[in-house]
């Protein structure tokens, strides 16, 4: 699948967060600026998920190859 894509965009009532499949993150935010804040909320939060993951792994990988020695 790849990167994650999000996007802001204007809709009837205000101003919304999607996913790339169109699920809606947030929203309706009044102006422009406060989507753009969710945004890279969002976006955070999936580098962090990611990161905690491949540490997760890691130290998994570094406990089965202590037990291997």
């Amino acid at each position: 699948m790849g990167r994650f894509v999000s996007k802001v965009v204007k809709r009837k009532k205000g101003w919304h967060v999607l996913s790339e499949e169109g699920k809606n993150l947030g929203g309706p935010y009044s102006t422009e600026g406060e989507a753009n804040k969710r945004l890279q909320q969002v976006e955070f939060f999936k580098h962090k998920k990611g990161f905690e993951v491949k540490r997760i792994v890691k130290e998994i990988l570094d406990v089965v190859n202590g037990l291997t020695k």
